[in-house]
């Protein structure tokens, strides 16, 4: 399939829901999305929905992946963060889908180490009192899937990948050969933890993809300059506002960030961040995730910068 505009590797959904999803997308500039949800491969509005598995059912436990992935016609499949921080079940879910020819994806943690984290470890926990996610935990995480990966000849995708240490893992693996990919979100390019702090814990910030420093924010702008980041997600989930009118602590994780996560993007670079190519930002919002998706991408990319901006 050819598509034109920008592409979100990754977005949750469902039949009731998708049409919002599409329509948002549409009018911030995106032309396919990658759906986590059991729907077949469509187009509406001029948006196309390509289907990602879902490699646990919602108790957790695995789905049935191979009759997901052959009846959709999938060649991504999706775990999160229940899949990455969950040794076990890794290892499972890596054995069951050796030599299907999909990539696995997941958001690396070690799940002891982040049982009830808000913020990220340092200044918000600090400041907060919150428990934080440590940068560790997204370390082991990296270096468990992608040992896994290998023992398995299994394709990797790290999925918000949100640190400077876990980008310089991501950056060695590649150098070495191995199959892995990564992608990074759109809050986590334009935000930090400071704004968090400013914000007086906001709910609307509260982010699975925890909000880090200052620092890790321009290593991952980095990553997209030198070709360690393939992809990025515009991270969005669909909460509603009635769900985020409560106290930090309470809310949901996420909040939407379409459709105007790619514009924000090509304005923080510009604003920011002008020694970073813009060809390779468009990259990591068109043909990057478009690879990813088993997409074709056409289109020029300079005339959708100017176009969105």
């Amino acid at each position: 399939m050819r598509v034109k505009g920008f592409v979100d590797l990754f977005v949750r959904g469902n039949s009731r829901s998708v049409d919002r999803l599409c329509v948002l997308a549409g009018s911030g500039g995106y032309g396919a999305l990658g759906v986590i949800a059991n729907l077949e491969a469509s187009e509406l509005d001029g948006v196309a929905i390509v289907p990602v598995v879902d490699a646990l059912k919602p108790d957790g436990t695995m789905a049935n992946i191979r009759t997901s992935q052959e009846l959709l016609g999938a060649g991504m499949i999706y775990g999160g963060r229940a899949l990455g921080g969950n040794s076990e079940l890794l290892r499972n879910v890596m054995a069951y889908c050796s030599g299907l020819g999909c990539r696995l994806a997941l958001v690396p943690d070690e799940e002891p180490l982040t049982r009830g984290a808000l913020v990220s470890e340092g200044r918000a926990s600090s400041v907060s009192g919150m428990k934080g996610f440590p940068v560790v935990a997204e370390s082991i995480g990296i270096f468990r899937a992608m040992e896994m990966a290998g023992e398995y000849d299994l394709p990797l995708h790290l999925h918000g990948v949100s640190t400077s240490r876990g980008l310089d893992m991501v950056r060695e693996a590649k150098a070495k050969g191995s199959d892995v990919t990564c992608s990074v979100t759109s809050f986590s390019l334009c935000l930090t933890e400071e704004d968090l702090i400013k914000s007086r814990w906001d709910p609307y910030l509260k982010t699975e993809i925890p909000l880090r420093s200052d620092s890790d924010r321009k290593a991952l702008w980095e990553g997209i300059e030198d070709g360690t980041v393939d992809a990025i997600t515009s991270g969005h989930v669909q909460i509603s506002e009635e769900d985020k009118m409560v106290p930090f602590p309470e809310a949901p994780f996420g909040f939407e960030t379409l459709p105007d996560a790619a514009l924000s993007l090509l304005r923080t670079r510009r604003s920011e961040f002008p020694d970073v190519s813009e060809k390779k930002l468009l990259g990591c919002l068109t043909s990057g995730p478009a690879g990813l998706l088993g997409l074709e991408h056409e289109g020029d990319l300079s005339r959708i910068a100017d176009g969105y901006l």
